[in-house]
Parts: structure tokens; sequence; C-alpha cells
């Protein structure tokens, strides 16, 4: 069983960075990361640039 199938109410207080696990737990069940892959993203631009998918997964998640 996944976060997802146990999400409930709660009397506690959250903040408003909360949501972020249960955002990456849907990316995760619904296997978006390899989805993206399938995809024709552009290749990082140097050695030290982060991977088109991890800026996609972060914008998904945070935002």
């Amino acid at each position: 069983m996944s976060a997802i199938d146990t999400i409930e109410f709660s009397d506690y207080s959250v903040t408003a960075w909360g949501g972020m696990k249960l955002m990456k737990d849907v990316l995760e069940a619904f296997k978006i990361e390899e989805e993206l892959h399938k995809l024709p993203l552009p290749d990082k631009g140097s050695s030290r640039g982060y991977k088109p998918t991890q800026i996609l997964e972060c914008f998904w998640t945070i935002g």
C-alpha cells in the first residue's frame, strides 16, 4: 500500500511544505520519471548541469 492509498484528514497543523511528500509519492506512483525519459528533452549543457527530468520533477514537487 502506498502513501497515496492512505490519505486521510488530520487535525494536526502542517506547513506549506507538507504536500511535497505527497506530490513526490504521486510522481513515483505514476512512474513519471520513466515517462519523462521517453520525451525528446534536450541534454544538459554542462558537466554540472541538471538533467531535464530532474528539473521538471522539482518544479512539479515544489510548484
